[in-house]
């Protein structure tokens, strides 16, 4: 069977394009145009934080935008951008967890409507025995308190947990990383993942 050449000349598509256009927008300068309806500066390299790579992350919730990277964790008013909180990240996670090894890193936030939480993880200890740690906020403000844990991130001691991942669902905080193995060798070993009822937090 031979199929039949697709012969539609280049020239073609950027009409087709704007016609796409035009069904979504009232003109083309209102699909083009964009409104930013907040600038502020966050966290600043060598003032708040010397980590590098940052590893920036955020997230949003109904009043407030937390910032949580390497070094440093901030709160701002979603409102007008104003800084209401911040400490290092070493700092947020003594207030939330009894106890972890050496730094940590590797910083994870998100905002969860359904239960109105705030959910933090990170690792601490680099290539050496380590853990994950994970946290979660009083309420939907995250100025108001966190609890938290460290869980082992492996039994056998063999591996380390790097570079954590988190996700949320109506059941369930997962928390997954890279495992390298403890020595010299720079190459991952495997994954590791961590499954924790929502309810039970």
């Amino acid at each position: 069977t031979v199929m039949p050449s697709c012969r539609t000349p280049i020239s073609r598509f950027p009409l087709l394009f704007a016609l796409a256009l035009a069904l979504v927008a009232s003109s083309p300068a209102d699909a083009l145009s964009l409104a930013v309806g907040l600038d502020f500066t966050g966290s600043s390299f060598g003032s708040q934080s010397s980590s590098f790579p940052p590893d920036t992350m955020g997230g949003v919730g109904p009043q407030h935008i937390v910032e949580l990277l390497n070094g440093r964790y901030a709160v701002y008013r979603k409102s007008d951008g104003v800084r209401v909180q911040t400490s290092s990240l070493n700092q947020f996670w003594t207030s939330a967890v009894t106890g972890f090894s050496g730094s940590t890193f590797d910083p994870r936030i998100l905002y969860d409507a359904p239960s109105q939480r705030w959910f933090a993880a990170s690792v601490d200890n680099a290539r050496a025995v380590n853990g994950y740690l994970v946290a979660v906020s009083a309420s939907s403000d995250p100025t108001a308190g966190w609890s938290g844990f460290r869980i082992d991130a492996d039994a056998s001691d063999t591996l380390w947990a790097d570079f954590p991942t988190l996700g949320i669902n109506a059941d369930a905080v997962v928390v997954a990383a890279t495992m390298f193995s403890l020595g010299s060798s720079p190459l991952p070993s495997s994954s590791g993942v961590v499954v924790i009822p929502k309810a039970d937090l």
